[in-house]
């Protein structure tokens, strides 16, 4: 009877080792699967946004001065939303230094987000030359990763349909934007289309250079912005046979499949500042070009 005991304990007691290690691997594998940020690494990240964001607005503001902009209303209102992005990130850095927890910041990031997306749309309206435009790249790319971690939309999102801007009160966007020519939408998907092409020859050549170049993770890298470049190239045939109107739609949805297939590649590791900075690039060019078309975003979970 005894030595029966002892055999059920024993029993009992392997089991509850195994299921103990079981758990303990499944913890493991959640935590490997969440990225997790400290106080600090966010404060580090939010001194760099707030740096870049004041550089950025001087650039800017003398990128309008040179301008036919200058002395213009437009340049008021443009020069009111720089200034409204640099307030609320001001702002973002003074709430997060007086919290507790990070956490409690959501608000503010998503006020920092809403008005760089008003910027966003005026950067991608006119050119303000080389050095504005890589200042807003980078600093974009930063709000971005900010809004990564905070589980808010990014830059340019439909979340983001009015902007505050303090005394001057409140802008209602027209979120079906702009109204564009064929002739405007024909010069953007040229633009994408030659975008494309030159990512995708960046793009080899840094996974050439890279320990992934043989492997079969290169290959199917490839693969994957070969398919946004073919999908870019139907669009241009297509709009060019086809009258105005929404015929293109389905060939626009192709292009924003694609490309954020080659989005998430590009987010799961650093491929050097060349490459990233032509992504960037080419990926504000697809985003309006879903605004126009009315479809999601880079990213949407529509595009599986």
């Amino acid at each position: 009877m005894r030595k029966k005991i002892y055999g059920s304990l024993t029993i009992l007691s392997v089991f509850l080792a195994i299921l103990m290690l079981t758990d303990t691997s499944f913890a493991q594998r959640r935590r490997t699967r969440t990225v997790s940020y400290s106080k600090g690494q966010i404060e580090q990240i939010l001194k760099r946004i707030e740096e870049k964001t004041d550089r950025f607005t001087k650039v800017f503001d003398e990128s309008l001065d040179d301008s036919r902009l200058n002395g213009s209303r437009a340049e008021d209102n443009y020069t009111d939303l720089a200034k409204n992005l640099e307030n609320q990130t001001d702002e973002l850095r003074r709430e997060f230094n007086r919290n507790d927890s990070y956490a409690e910041n959501t608000p503010n990031v998503r006020s920092v987000v809403n008005a760089a997306t008003d910027v966003d749309r005026i950067m991608k309206r006119r050119n303000f030359g080389r050095q504005t435009e890589n200042l807003w790249l980078g600093l974009r790319a930063d709000i971005n990763s900010l809004a990564r971690i905070y589980r808010v939309p990014a830059i340019s999102s439909s979340s983001y349909r009015v902007v505050s801007r303090g005394n001057a009160g409140t802008v209602q966007r027209n979120p079906r934007g702009r109204a564009f020519s064929k002739q405007q939408v024909k010069e953007l998907i040229k633009k994408i289309e030659e975008g494309t092409d030159a990512f995708t020859k960046r793009f080899d050549e840094t996974l050439d250079d890279s320990r992934l170049n043989g492997s079969r993770a290169e290959d199917n890298y490839t693969d994957r912005a070969r398919d946004l470049e073919h999908a870019a190239d139907e669009l241009r045939r297509e709009f060019d046979q086809n009258d105005p109107g929404g015929e293109n739609r389905e060939n626009a949805i192709k292009v924003l499949t694609a490309a954020t297939v080659v989005d998430r590649i590009m987010k799961s590791r650093n491929y050097g500042n060349q490459t990233e900075a032509a992504w960037l690039g080419l990926r504000a060019d697809i985003n309006l070009l879903a605004g126009i078309y009315q479809i999601p975003a880079i990213g949407s979970k529509n595009y599986r």
